[in-house]
């Protein structure tokens, strides 16, 4: 019995795909406070997506990622890593998203709200040498899934 039961929603629709495959991932709700010389003091709630092979943060949303119940059945990947290694990981996406240029004199804490971290499955479908995230609708080439599982997304564009 798999105990990951709940998924991320489909939002892109995939006619007749051939499979699907689905791949855990922790959602990481993240408090986070930045403060800055020219900007006042903030406070921030994030839910980040981390990849529960990989160990990578792939997402930050403004919004409360809703899980549901049901999903399509497919290929399950089985996790290599643990709620306690995904908090620090949306930590550190958390603190250093939108670092650039004068963003980079800003100072963030970011907190990961370990009680409430969700695991998930994010659906993929596999259809004509194409695999699609039914997430986001983000399609990479087929051979692309073995860069997924051994070094994360940012590491198979193309």
């Amino acid at each position: 019995m798999d105990p990951i039961e709940r998924f991320l929603p489909v939002t892109v629709a995939i006619p007749d795909p051939e499979r699907f495959i689905l791949f855990p991932y922790f959602v990481v709700p993240v408090e986070l406070f930045t403060r800055g010389l020219l900007s006042p003091p903030r406070y921030d709630y994030l839910w980040v997506l981390v990849n529960a092979v990989t160990g990578q943060a792939e997402e930050r949303e403004t919004r409360a990622i809703r899980l549901v119940r049901e999903g399509p059945g497919g290929t399950r990947i089985q996790p290599r890593i643990g709620p306690d290694q995904a908090a620090p990981a949306a930590e550190n996406a958390a603190a250093s998203g939108g670092r650039r240029g004068w963003g980079l004199m800003r100072g963030a804490d970011a907190y990961g709200v370990r009680r409430r971290i969700a695991p998930c499955r994010r659906v993929w479908a596999l259809q004509g040498g194409v695999i699609t995230d039914t997430y986001t609708g983000r399609a990479l080439r087929q051979d692309a899934l073995l860069g997924t599982l051994l070094g994360g997304l940012d590491a198979c564009e193309g």
